[in-house]
């Protein structure tokens, strides 16, 4: 192994929402590839059942508790503000570590002060290396042409180990983000002055195991964009080379469905 990581320098970090079998198979990865490393967890789950988990998977962490549905800006900050490392280890519920040797390679260059944020790939996912501006109230992600084995940028996935102390003073997550959380964490972190840095062949699986509550729980999430966009003064997003765009739209409220003649 290249780097070591054993001796209190990363902490790994993972907020919990109803995805009890996702935070499960985390955890097993986790303890399997990178045993030595402290755990905080963040449940904010209706029942609380974090504890239960770790503990059946013979792990230990630090478990906190702010009520049910903060958002995952909220819980984000929380264990931030936790994290008592110089480098911390940002995780999904959803994600599984393949080996022992990705970790170590997103922290050698966070260590060495070649970047604040050193992020990886998830598994169904293509490389995510971009860079933004705004122009005519858009917000427009390029994508970075040349992908060399380190390479500089703006926004990237949120599988990522960065600078603890750099990430508070930049301001962390948006609070109010209940999801939708990461493009808002990345241009936080532009304006402040973070180097960020994708780092290739460092991919994470990605278990999308979808919440409890479904279509609902992630169209609510997708609203927080538009609320995002709006409270900046944005009106749409835009990856270049993507057709598809994010615009603000008025939501009219549909006409209910006539029920069959003669039903109240």
């Amino acid at each position: 192994m290249g780097e070591n990581y054993a001796h209190g320098d990363l902490t790994a970090v993972v907020a919990a929402f109803e995805r009890p079998r996702c935070l499960r198979l985390l955890l097993r990865s986790l303890k399997q590839h990178t045993p030595d490393i402290p755990l905080i967890v963040v449940d904010q789950t209706a029942r609380e059942y974090v504890t239960g988990i770790v503990e059946e998977e013979g792990m230990q962490a630090t478990v906190l508790r702010p009520g049910f549905d903060k958002g995952i800006g909220f819980c984000r900050n929380l264990y931030l503000e936790a994290v008592d490392t110089p480098m911390f280890l940002n995780l999904d519920e959803d994600f599984i570590l393949p080996d022992a040797e990705i970790v170590p390679k997103l922290l050698a260059p966070v260590r060495k002060g070649m970047c604040d944020i050193c992020a990886g790939t998830l598994g169904d996912r293509e490389a995510w290396c971009d860079n933004f501006f705004f122009e005519n109230g858009k917000l427009i992600q390029r994508p970075v042409r040349q992908v060399a084995a380190l390479t500089s940028c703006d926004i990237t996935h949120a599988f990522f180990v960065a600078n603890t102390e750099k990430v508070r003073d930049a301001g962390g997550w948006d609070a109010k983000q209940k999801g939708w959380d990461h493009i808002p964490f990345f241009i936080t972190a532009k304006i402040a002055g973070l180097r960020v840095a994708y780092r290739k062949g460092c991919t994470v699986i990605h278990n999308r195991i979808p919440y409890k509550d479904g279509k609902s729980t992630m169209a609510r999430r997708f609203r927080l964009c538009e609320r995002w966009l709006a409270d900046h003064g944005l009106k749409a997003w835009e990856r270049e080379g993507v057709e598809q765009k994010n615009r603000i739209k008025s939501r009219k409220a549909k006409p209910r469905k006539k029920g069959k003649k003669g039903r109240k």
